[in-house]
């Protein structure tokens, strides 16, 4: 009688101990904090685009493992390297505490494929507002960088929204860096 005591008492203690390594196993999955956090902010973007870079960028983690640069979801995360950052939407309510940092990018011009510009800024909050630290400048996205690197332009010559917001997605991460 003693024994089956025993067994069922330690049948319980190993179900609480391992449910409680999975609950502190899984609730550290994001290691982000305001010095390697950017939150985005994207400026005179038709809805589509808009939504296709917003569903690549928000609640993404960036880093580079070996010598490539990696952009993966935060739930896919298993391991640490070193200088990883987070992306967030300038709407989350973490996003104007002193330190945070702010990626502007604003799409200028009709969507052509000899038209399309985008600009890439960077801020610090400061003070209470947002101060410019860079500015990129306007980037052309050129039917010559299309053809090299995506897919050709639609047949109204208007530049695809995967292979335009591949680029804005790759500047925006690079620029963090």
């Amino acid at each position: 009688m003693d024994y089956r005591i025993l067994c069922s008492r330690l049948k319980y203690g190993t179900l609480i101990c391992l449910l409680i390594f999975v609950f502190f196993s899984c609730s550290e999955k994001e290691k982000s904090n305001v010095s390697n956090t950017y939150y985005v902010e994207l400026v005179n973007f038709r809805d589509s685009i808009k939504d296709h870079i917003a569903n690549n960028i928000f609640g993404k983690v960036s880093f580079f493992k070996n010598n490539q640069l990696q952009i993966v979801s935060v739930n896919y995360i298993n391991d640490d390297y070193p200088d990883m950052h987070y992306y967030k939407s300038i709407e989350d309510t973490e996003a104007k505490q002193p330190g945070s940092k702010k990626v502007r990018i604003e799409l200028k011009g009709n969507y052509t494929a000899d038209s399309t510009l985008y600009s890439i800024q960077r801020f610090k909050y400061e003070n209470d507002s947002w101060v410019k630290i860079s500015d990129m400048g306007f980037i052309k996205a050129t039917a010559e960088t299309w053809k090299s690197a995506f897919a050709e332009p639609t047949k109204n010559n208007e530049l695809p929204i995967k292979q335009l917001g591949s680029q804005v997605i790759n500047n925006l991460v690079l620029s963090t860096y």
